[in-house]
């Protein structure tokens, strides 16, 4: 193990996030888990792009040249309330000092974009509130907000251009700086032009964000420690966590009962996946019920496990497993999905209320 890699890094290969190449002195690349977190990542920012506030956002699904845009979507439209969001390729280094770059890791990487056209009257002020809403959003899905900073506003000499970034630091990996973003304001015409191709009389804010970065900040933001600085788990938040729930049988002596507690497992897999709840990959024989089991959902940030019992036949309740209280509650089986919508917040009230009507019926 090199001196210089933070041991946080080992931790995670362990735990299937990501992997070190031979000589364990860099990262390589993000194993399953890590894959998992940046594909929910980028569905995450890909929402955002699309919903932002009073903006109709064009998506674009793939650009090798900026000015290209203005051959997809943008020619002949007023631009005043408009919004872009694209992929384009950098070389980026997930983890450097400002001075002295330490490569950990690169990659052919993808970035997104979202470019916002706004009237020049309310540029700057949307300019503001869009950066610092930005930071906000970094930090809600963190579980240790203070790791998140937001540099201040700098100003170009030369094109006048303003621009800030979001930034993660942490000491466990000595307070290095992953850039997660960069978002700039242009004004000048002729710069917008050299810029993205298109003739406009709007201001622009440009948001560029670096998955990569992200993904391993809010894998080195996850990892927790015990009192005497060992790694016990990790945590994420419940839109970035790899798995939602994980389920585990107690089995039984009797391979008739056996059968029917796995029916169980399979009806409840086809019922969460249908409502967006994603189920850790359930094989029988790998999935028995003990504590040794949920210790490993624990250290993977699986926030609920579900355990099926004989109990579960007789009457019809299974057990629901919180990761961080470690409590189980007895939930009957119509009602799990309901109730894991409504702890992991992925459905908004209403619907929920329709859901549970809907279950309410089937009952």
């Amino acid at each position: 193990m090199s001196v210089g890699l933070p041991k946080c890094f080992s931790y995670l290969q362990s735990k299937g996030f990501l992997s070190l190449n031979s000589r364990a002195v860099r990262i390589k690349e993000l194993d399953t888990f890590g894959i998992i977190i940046k594909a929910n990542l980028k569905r995450c920012l890909n929402d955002y792009n699309r919903l932002i506030d009073k903006f109709t956002v064009f998506p674009v699904s793939r650009v090798e040249s900026i000015s290209n845009l203005n051959n997809h979507l943008l020619c002949g439209k007023k631009l005043d309330k408009y919004a872009v969001s694209f992929d384009s390729s950098d070389l980026v280094a997930p983890i450097s000092e400002p001075n002295n770059e330490l490569s950990l890791w690169s990659s052919k990487s993808c970035l997104k974009n979202l470019i916002i056209f706004c009237d020049p009257n309310k540029s700057l002020n949307l300019f503001y509130s869009f950066q610092n809403e930005r930071y906000r959003w970094w930090r809600k899905l963190s579980g240790c907000p203070s790791h998140f900073h937001q540099s201040q506003i700098g100003k170009c000499a030369t094109t006048k251009e303003e621009n800030v970034s979001i930034d993660f630091k942490s000491p466990l990996v000595d307070d290095k700086t992953l850039c997660l973003e960069t978002i700039k304001y242009i004004t000048d015409r002729d710069q917008i032009k050299n810029s993205i191709g298109v003739e406009s009389s709007s201001h622009i804010i440009w948001c560029k964000t670096f998955p990569d970065n992200a993904t391993i900040s809010y894998l080195i933001d996850g990892c927790i420690t015990d009192d005497e600085g060992r790694f016990k788990e990790i945590w994420f938040h419940e839109s970035l966590t790899p798995y939602h729930v994980a389920i585990t049988i107690k089995p039984s002596q009797d391979s008739i009962l056996n059968s029917k507690l796995v029916a169980i497992a399979d009806f409840l897999i086809k019922e969460l996946k249908e409502f967006g709840i994603t189920v850790f990959p359930f094989k029988n024989q790998n999935n028995a019920l003990d504590d040794k089991s949920f210790q490993w959902f624990d250290q993977i940030g699986i926030p609920y496990s579900i355990s099926i019992t004989e109990e579960s036949l007789r009457l019809g309740v299974i057990g629901l497993r919180n990761k961080d209280t470690k409590l189980e509650e007895e939930v009957h089986v119509t009602r799990v999905k309901i109730n894991l919508l409504l702890y992991l917040k992925l459905m908004k009230p209403f619907d929920i209320k329709l859901a549970i009507m809907e279950s309410n019926k089937a009952s």
